[in-house]
């Protein structure tokens, strides 16, 4: 509430419909230079003071002014909603596919649509007793899955936010989602080290019902939690699903075999790593052109990236990765601008467990000079994303309960090679004491 009172402190006014939540601050309008005090609330009626804003608790700011105090309806004296931010930590974070928008959940238990175009919100729905822990579009931006840290999953229309299926098949935070890109399959991954698939299909496989999302089954292949689950497409266009966990076993599954009354069969699972553990996965072409996906590329804790190929189950090669903050802990393939050449580089955006994001440009070669970082949060990332058209990066700070818009540039990660310089050049700086360094010259003497 605000109340305003006189010199012999009488209440003479008071404003107990604002329904905005405990108010942690205020501040009164400035008028022009040398407008009397008089003029400013001259359209003011019983209460004579100049239009003031509120921030509550709740991460809203209000407008209010002194007209308000005489309106006779409760909900003319709300006052004008300016921002509505976050009040708890933010952990889901998905962008549309094909338009200007992005979906927020986190622990406040709302769960927002925005356009970043204008911004504002678009959409917003308020889940009792449920707190968001991840999100995820489907390709086509027609669902919207929505996962919550009691392991209840639900799947919502992407342009109304309305409840399509609701399942709860998980007993702890949900903290993956992905879709395949025929929008046939999505599967999630929890806390408890489970993976579950869900399927687009006829009930009971019975051809005569409408199809819907079906609960498949789920598998605990990993033994130590899950850090990653991604989906990729097969040389015959079929959707393939690989998980990575603290483990360090790449598990693939077999989409085709699962089924509700088998369940859900694994293709193979592999321990890839010794003594580094894996922090982040993408489906990766050969070489970083586009095409169909065929590799999968692993980021460790030891600044490395293993070229890991499912059908020989060998590690194809070992990279260094950014070495920008801590080690990449989400991988994402930042997809092409409209118009831009098909000559192209292309880019893998990453982002760190605290503050610091960046770019790699492809092909992957280790080079220092085809990555940049930038820190981006004062803490915590808890989400990242790429819009569609590959022009911003989107991360959430978890509890700084903040989502940042970062605009996409690469001509800076592309301008050594522009300039010609020597394709050795940067990996003679990884050497001690670089080119004129004892050991560069040691190896001179003996080769």
């Amino acid at each position: 509430h605000v109340r305003f009172f006189d010199f012999e402190f009488r209440v003479v006014a008071w404003f107990e419909d604002l329904d905005a939540g405990s108010i942690v601050s205020l501040s009164f309008a400035l008028g022009p230079p040398g407008m009397t005090y008089t003029e400013m609330t001259a359209a003011a009626g019983t209460l004579r003071c100049p239009d003031f804003i509120i921030g509550t608790a709740n991460a809203l700011i209000i407008s209010c002014s002194a007209r308000l105090f005489d309106e006779l309806e409760e909900a003319e004296r709300r006052g004008v909603l300016l921002v509505q931010g976050n009040d708890a930590p933010v952990h889901g974070l998905a962008l549309h596919p094909s338009l200007p928008r992005f979906a927020i959940s986190g622990y406040s238990g709302t769960l927002q649509l925005w356009d970043y175009d204008e911004p504002r919100i678009l959409l917003m729905r308020l889940f009792d007793r449920l707190l968001g822990s991840a999100l995820a579009f489907d390709p086509r931006g027609k669902y919207l899955a929505a996962g919550f840290t009691n392991g209840t999953l639900k799947v919502l229309s992407g342009a109304t936010l309305e409840e399509v299926a609701t399942f709860r098949h998980s007993k702890d935070v949900i903290t993956k989602i992905g879709f395949s890109h025929d929008v046939n399959f999505f599967a999630t991954a929890d806390v408890d080290k489970c993976v579950a698939v869900y399927k687009w299909a006829p009930k009971d496989d019975d051809e005569s019902k409408p199809k819907e999302w079906v609960y498949l089954g789920k598998h605990n292949a990993h033994y130590k939690p899950i850090t990653d689950l991604q989906f990729g497409v097969s040389a015959d266009d079929n959707p393939e699903l690989v998980s990575i966990g603290q483990d360090r076993t790449v598990v693939l599954y077999d989409l085709a075999r699962s089924s509700v009354t088998g369940g859900i069969v694994l293709r193979s699972s592999v321990k890839i790593e010794q003594l580094s553990v894996p922090t982040a996965c993408m489906w990766h072409s050969h070489g970083g052109a586009c095409g169909v996906d065929r590799s999968i590329l692993v980021a460790n804790d030891q600044f490395k990236f293993r070229v890991y190929e499912p059908k020989s189950r060998a590690v194809r090669s070992t990279l260094l990765a950014p070495t920008h903050g801590g080690p990449p802990c989400a991988l994402v393939l930042v997809p092409r601008e409209p118009g831009a050449p098909d000559d192209e580089p292309r880019y893998v955006a990453y982002a760190t467990r605290e503050k610091v994001t960046g770019l790699v440009q492809l092909p992957l070669d280790g080079s220092p000079h085809k990555t940049m970082g930038a820190i981006t949060h004062a803490g915590e990332i808890s989400a990242m994303g790429i819009s569609w058209d590959g022009r911003w990066m989107f991360t959430a700070g978890g509890a700084d309960l903040c989502v940042h818009m970062t605009r996409i540039h690469t001509a800076g990660l592309r301008a050594p090679e522009l300039e010609g310089a020597m394709a050795v050049e940067p990996f003679m700086e990884l050497l001690e004491g670089g080119r004129e360094g004892a050991f560069v010259q040691e190896i001179v003497d003996y080769f």
